[in-house]
């Protein structure tokens, strides 16, 4: 006796050991399919927020190119006002400032074009990768939408034959009525006593 219920004890743990393996096997599985799941979305959040920090910093730049702008403008206004004055040691002294002034804005302004054109394509890029991966989630939401609703009918298919099988009945064999005889040719061993009855009668009535 005792050893049968160490047994039943060893056989309880190691079904309960399985069920627990099993059950954190397909933990680990849901998780990772929930990862896969969300992955897009999660990349098109980061992105979002990388295009909209990169559009920021665009405008920024615009900005400052346009102040730079202003400023080589204004720049030139007065480089032009000293063509007809003379040309005094101070006058040569400051055009020449003003042309190293124009000079460094240039400088200044091609590099901040060229940061604001390499910025453009990064936008473009990003938004592109924002359009797969929108696609991909959209993709992937109607993949699991189908899914979910080819599982449902598999499920309710499954219960309806198990409800058929409950709820059919077994065909029992119909058991044939004995017809109770009510004429005497339905019990022909009668008759014939009956006859050699009479049949006796007339003998001793004769004799």
């Amino acid at each position: 006796m005792a050893r049968r219920t160490k047994n039943v004890v060893k056989k309880t743990k190691s079904s309960t050991t399985k069920r627990n393996v099993t059950e954190a096997n397909l933990s680990d599985f849901i998780n990772l399919e929930h990862e896969i799941m969300s992955a897009p979305l999660a990349i098109i959040t980061k992105i979002a927020k990388v295009i909209d920090a990169h559009k920021k910093k665009e405008a920024k730049l615009k900005k400052s190119i346009g102040k730079i702008k202003a400023d080589r403008s204004k720049i030139d206004t007065k480089l032009k006002s000293f063509v007809k004055v003379n040309k005094t040691a101070s006058v040569k002294n400051r055009v020449s400032l003003l042309k190293n002034k124009l000079a460094d804005k240039i400088k200044e302004q091609a590099q901040l074009k060229s940061e604001l054109d390499q910025l453009v394509q990064e936008i473009k890029l990003f938004v592109e990768q924002q359009s797969k991966y929108s696609a991909l989630n959209k993709n992937l939401f109607q993949f699991q939408k189908d899914w979910n609703k080819k599982i449902k009918k598999q499920q309710a298919t499954l219960l309806a034959k198990k409800k058929n099988i409950k709820t059919k009945k077994v065909a029992k064999p119909k058991l044939k009525k004995t017809k109770i005889a009510h004429k005497q040719n339905d019990f022909p061993h009668v008759e014939s006593m009956v006859r050699q009855e009479v049949k006796q009668e007339e003998l001793e009535t004769i004799s």
